[in-house]
């Protein structure tokens, strides 16, 4: 009896495969968006929130800043080279601005730190030996915690001028995508790569979504500790009524 032998099935196209995987994890990000445990709520940023938000968005650049130069010695052609430098000079204009902006609130991030699934979920990004291409298409299709389009309709109109930062259809979010397509072309090109590009891309999501989880945690801390301090301010002091 004669076995039909064993086919390998073919790559995808890599334009297609990275498509699909943005595709996908767009469905999976629109999905979780409409669970109320992943909701930071519908009403007006206060300024503490606003803050805390502008403080993220710096922390996260200067840690982007770390691992895109990491790629920078990794990189393996000079289109890539041009396409980090890009992202690099994109990513300073905004720490600037972000530090101005924090700087017309009154506040830095002196005394700011993260939450612990940030840290984890940046790191993954951090350039290794031989897996930097995966680690590029995985930052390429990530998304940050605090969703621009919800934050934007969110601001009260006395921050809105304030806070003109990056949307997803930034000149810095083109980039990285662009970066991230160019990169799966001339990488994602095996059954075998894209199946370890893949397994990267989904990971990083999952530890994605832990950041988000997180930062609507910190969110819920600073409304609580807002809430029991007007309760404190507004409660009547020890005695009062009592002549």
């Amino acid at each position: 009896m004669h076995t039909a032998p064993l086919t390998t099935r073919p790559a995808k196209d890599p334009t297609a495969f990275f498509d699909d995987l943005a595709q996908t994890l767009t469905a999976r990000r629109d999905a979780l968006t409409q669970k109320a445990v992943l909701s930071e709520g519908a009403h007006p940023l206060t300024r503490l929130e606003l803050i805390e938000w502008l403080q993220f968005r710096f922390w996260y650049l200067q840690e982007e800043g770390r691992f895109i130069d990491s790629w920078l010695s990794d990189a393996p052609n000079t289109e890539w080279l041009a396409s980090l430098g890009a992202l690099m000079a994109e990513r300073e204009r905004q720490s600037r601005k972000l530090q101005d902006q924090l700087e017309t609130l009154g506040t830095t991030t002196a005394t700011w730190s993260p939450e612990s699934e940030w840290g984890h979920w940046v790191s993954e990004f951090h350039a290794g030996i031989d897996d930097t291409p995966e680690r590029v298409i995985a930052y390429a299709l990530g998304r940050e915690p605090a969703p621009m389009e919800s934050l934007e309709k969110r601001m009260p109109d006395a921050f809105a001028k304030l806070t003109t930062t990056s949307s997803p259809a930034s000149a810095r979010s083109q980039r990285s995508m662009a970066l991230g397509l160019r990169t799966a072309r001339g990488y994602a090109t095996t059954p075998e790569r894209q199946a370890r590009t893949r397994a990267r891309v989904m990971h990083a999501f999952e530890l994605e979504q832990k950041a988000r989880l997180a930062f609507s945690r910190r969110i819920r801390s600073i409304r609580a500790l807002a809430a029991a301090n007007d309760t404190v301010e507004d409660a009547p002091k020890a005695g009062a009524g009592n002549d």
